[in-house]
């Protein structure tokens, strides 16, 4: 599997995560081909989705920021009222420059009381 490949694989996980799974549905999330240590775990009513740092960093380059915005437009952050897509970009940068770091999205409680988390794994 080639590089662009793989980041269009992890483009396209993220994406459909952190969009509230709006796109292809919450089975397609779990079911879908991953790359060796991206990891997906079930979560009640959707996914929770834990790059490596080397994933961070090509979800950061990749920019997300206006495909994820576009399809969840009223998603904010509760402490900050930034948009999904800021937060993506944010922490998949923060992921990606601290060594060891892991970028994490989950989304829980599809379909009527939708929440979506995005931060760091750091280790210790």
């Amino acid at each position: 599997m080639t590089e662009w490949v793989v980041l269009m694989v992890l483009v396209r996980r993220v994406a459909v995560t952190a969009g509230a799974c709006a796109v292809i549905g919450a089975g397609a999330v779990v079911g879908a081909p991953l790359a060796s240590a991206f990891t997906v775990a079930p979560a009640p009513g959707g996914a929770t989705v834990v790059t490596t740092q080397s994933e961070a960093r090509a979800i950061h380059n990749a920019n997300l920021k206006p495909v994820i915005d576009a399809v969840l437009p009223g998603f904010r952050g509760i402490r900050t009222k930034e948009s999904v897509g800021t937060l993506v970009n944010r922490y998949s940068g923060i992921a990606a420059n601290t060594p060891g770091g892991k970028f994490e999205t989950s989304v829980k409680g599809l379909p009527n009381r939708t929440t979506i988390y995005v931060g760091v794994l750091t280790p210790r």
